[in-house]
């Protein structure tokens, strides 16, 4: 398991290489009524951000799960026990006094126990060489995200020019990092460690986008931030911008989503997303069909597909990190730039056809 090439593989293009599901009515490949959803243990250790060297204490919290799972931590050791397959969340790491509390970047997991996870923290000292480096004075109220930029293979990546970003105008930076990921004023662009600096940043959901203009899209998963904490995050960059596909098929493009991402396991016979959302995913195309675009969710009052507004569609929304977090037990969806949101997205736009 990796807590960054999941977030490639999902924000690259998507050949999911499914074969369609048949006529109008046949049944969703794979799962089944009797299927239970089986917890995670998830399993790994603090580091040093600089050195590498783990930490001998220290402590965790996990956010974007509900509810919250139970974590066991010896030493710079943890254990979290309780995590659905199929999510997508971060860690907030702390080792005071020597250690700024840390914000992992984004963990996905599939249907298998992780072990070996290695959740980086900055030592006080970086941070404030960081704000020294770069004359950005530190903020008690604010957070400063430590960005990776990478390619679609997961490599660090050198010359994304610092006009790429599209920041906030309270925020500063960007800033980049050098080869030994030691702050350089005088860089304008990545090195060959991928590193930028942004400060400043509101505490909440963070992800940046390319400026307007820029040859490349930038790709990184909704993030907290938190006052006086740091964010560690992956940012995977690609040629043009994010493309919405279009001649999306209900029958082989969508519904084949909601068995790769786990949507299947949890709404049906035994799964509390039956129980609590209302919502049948494990049946025949036509009744999935009539579920998400003609039914009104119980809970919500509404269709869950908006063809006015496609993007505040609730099969959009719910499984999507949000602050604060709405009533789904998990995130699904990395960000906007999701490729399996993106063809959702799309097949709504189309109309949210039955084809």
């Amino acid at each position: 398991m990796r807590t960054t090439m999941a977030l490639k593989m999902m924000f690259a293009t998507l050949a999911l290489g499914l074969a369609a599901c048949g006529e109008s009515g046949s049944d969703v490949p794979g799962g089944g009524d009797d299927e239970e959803v089986i917890p995670l243990l998830v399993a790994g250790s603090l580091v040093d951000f600089q050195t590498g060297d783990s930490l001998s204490s220290g402590a965790i919290n996990v956010d974007g799960i509900s509810p919250p799972p139970s974590v066991t931590l010896v030493g710079g050791n943890f254990e979290i026990a309780g995590i659905p397959p199929y999510s997508n969340f971060h860690l907030l790491a702390s080792s005071p006094p020597t250690h700024r509390s840390t914000y992992g970047s984004v963990i996905v997991t599939e249907d298998i126990d992780v072990d070996g996870l290695v959740i980086e923290t900055l030592s006080e000292d970086f941070v404030a060489s960081l704000h020294a480096e770069f004359g950005v004075a530190d903020s008690a109220t604010l957070s400063v995200v430590l960005g990776k930029l990478v390619d679609e293979n997961g490599s660090a990546l050198a010359g994304v020019p610092g006009t790429a970003f599209q920041l906030e105008p309270t925020m500063q930076g960007p800033f980049f990092l050098d080869a030994d990921r030691a702050p350089d004023l005088r860089l304008s662009e990545s090195s060959s460690s991928g590193y930028v600096v942004i400060f400043d940043v509101e505490p909440g959901l963070v992800s940046f986008q390319a400026s307007p203009g820029a040859t490349v899209s930038l790709a990184m998963a909704d993030s907290p931030a938190a006052a006086r904490a740091v964010t560690l995050a992956e940012i995977v960059v690609q040629d043009g911008d994010v493309v919405i596909p279009t001649g999306v098929s209900f029958s082989a493009d969508v519904a084949p989503i909601f068995d790769n991402r786990g949507c299947v396991t949890c709404h049906s016979k035994n799964g509390i997303g039956k129980d609590l959302g209302g919502l049948h995913l494990n049946g025949e195309v036509n009744k999935m069909h009539k579920e998400l675009t003609e039914e009104v969710s119980e809970r919500h009052q509404i269709v869950r597909v908006n063809l006015e507004t496609p993007a505040e569609s609730l099969m959009l929304t719910l499984p999507s990190k949000e602050d604060p977090p709405d009533v789904h037990p998990n995130s699904t969806f990395l960000s906007a730039a999701d490729a399996d949101y993106l063809t959702i997205l799309g097949w709504i736009q189309e109309g949210a056809l039955n084809n």
